[in-house]
């Protein structure tokens, strides 16, 4: 068989401990964390604002001027270093707490808090920002060669990209300020909406995490009543979706045009430089999605062929592979300790290393994945920021789905480790490159599988997940990219 599967119970647990970092988020050292953090944003806020008259005369500025300048800008980068892992620490820690219950108030009230300071600290840095994005190419070239401060030359390189774009230190800090409770307001809104929306399905009454599970069962009725129901539960709340969009949307408008004084920008130009890719490469990517588009619709006209469907409804496209297996009635029950076995098996072909992290992340309870009642939908994988250790969040119910979005999650987690020795400043990267990680291993489970695949049957089931690969890639998104141009 292609993989496992078992009725015995997980030797692994499925519940995240992150007891090393708080007993909960109730815990009175996170008041104590917050503080701290308090503290080190107003020393930052003071080292920072000579840079507010320096940011005016930045392309003057020399590096004999102020032969200690350097000096104190080493020193400003290295307490935000600290300061960045502890305030990463405790978004990392309510982040995923608010992620397993939507409910908690405590992390519900710390939440806005950490926001809140993020966009402080910010602030406090701005106008060394806008000083380092406006000093001459003489002064950026002695303070690189600076040895403690060298790990910073992709990001300010990039940053000074923008240069003319930037607005003054006060607008810039104005805009930062104004998007914690305007701009990340709406995806607060959205999370909270995503983790406490009931829906119907078949008589049963569930989160929207685990109905989603269930746009995979084997059972087209099945499918459909839990489409219909998630429908439902969000057309009680359209009008605030809408809004949310339109916020957001707005937002994107009028502050590209408040940047484009110097040059015309378009609304995805900020976008593309925040995964650093240009347009030409944005818009290649998606011209060859229209091009291949063909290959997407052959494979949704192949799969409702093949569950006896005249074409694919909206709820048939998660369903599972018809095999004799689910004709029968059975249901797939991929055990999670069968899923890291499969999954750590493919990653091995790579590097032993991989797979033997892939099994780590499950012993040490680094993935979360028990269904709970107020759980938010999706998966993602994050990390603490000190010590570096990456973390999965999912909702695994035994499906051949769950297995390889466990992969693809894996991939990122992968990603994260194997950098864990770099400086936090050669550690941000873009989703472009993120995607390439998960999807690369998301792909090497799926090619071992395909491998060990003995009969039709077998390999029916991997290609089916290549044909459903082929309908995301080619039609879902460049579906929602239209609709987010329009």
């Amino acid at each position: 068989m292609i993989m496992q599967t078992a009725t015995r119970p997980n030797t692994y647990s499925l519940l995240w401990d992150n007891s090393q970092f708080f007993t909960g988020t109730d815990d009175p050292k996170i008041t104590a964390a917050v503080e701290d953090v308090k503290d080190a944003i107003a020393i930052l806020t003071t080292q920072c604002q000579p840079f507010t008259l320096l940011a005016e005369l930045a392309e003057d500025v020399s590096p004999d001027d102020d032969t200690d300048l350097i000096g104190k800008i080493r020193t400003i980068h290295q307490q935000r270093t600290e300061l960045n892992k502890k305030l990463g620490n405790l978004s990392t820690y309510i982040y995923t707490a608010l992620s397993t219950n939507t409910q908690d108030p405590h992390a519900s009230t710390w939440k806005p808090i950490l926001q809140q300071l993020s966009a402080e600290l910010s602030q406090a840095l701005t106008p060394l920002n806008v000083f380092l994005t406006r000093a001459s190419e003489v002064f950026i070239s002695h303070l690189l060669a600076d040895p403690a401060l060298a790990e910073t030359a992709f990001l300010i390189h990039h940053q000074r990209q923008l240069k003319d774009q930037l607005l003054s230190v006060s607008e810039e800090q104005l805009i930062t300020g104004l998007a914690t409770n305007g701009l990340h307001t709406w995806g607060n809104l959205y999370s909270e909406l995503a983790g406490t929306l009931k829906c119907t399905v078949q008589g049963e009454t569930m989160g929207l995490a685990k109905a989603a599970n269930l746009l995979s069962h084997p059972e087209s009725a099945t499918r459909k009543a839990a489409w219909k129901g998630t429908r439902a539960a969000w057309e009680t709340q359209q009008s605030a979706v809408a809004a949310g969009l339109n916020a957001i949307t707005g937002w994107r408008l009028e502050e590209t045009e408040k940047r484009a004084a110097q040059r015309k920008l378009h609304y995805l130009d900020k976008s593309c430089h925040q995964s650093r890719i240009s347009r030409a490469t944005l818009d290649a990517l998606i011209e060859t999605t229209y091009q291949q588009r063909e290959i997407g619709q052959r494979a949704l006209t192949a799969m409702a062929k093949a569950i006896g469907q005249p074409q694919a409804h909206p709820w048939d496209l998660m369903a599972p592979a018809p095999t004799q297996k689910e004709a029968k009635g059975d249901t797939e029950n991929i055990s999670f300790e069968a899923a890291i076995a499969l999954i750590a098996d493919a990653f091995n072909r790579l590097t032993p290393e991989m797979g033997d992290f892939a099994i780590m992340m499950a012993k040490k309870g680094w993935i979360d994945g028990a269904p709970t009642p107020n759980r938010a939908t999706g998966a993602y994988c994050t990390k603490f920021s000190d010590p570096r250790e990456p973390r999965i969040f999912m909702t695994y119910e035994n499906t051949m789905n769950n297995v390889l979005t466990l992969a693809h999650e894996l991939g990122h987690a992968w990603h994260n480790w194997v950098m864990r020795d770099l400086a936090p400043t050669q550690c941000r990267y873009p989703m472009t490159l993120a995607e390439t990680a998960s999807i690369f291993a998301e792909t090497l489970v799926r090619e071992a599988l395909m491998e060990k695949a003995a009969t039709p049957e077998q390999k029916l089931e991997i290609a089916w997940q290549d044909a459903q690969s082929a309908a995301v890639f080619l039609h879902n998104i460049p579906a929602r990219f239209e609709f987010e141009k329009r």
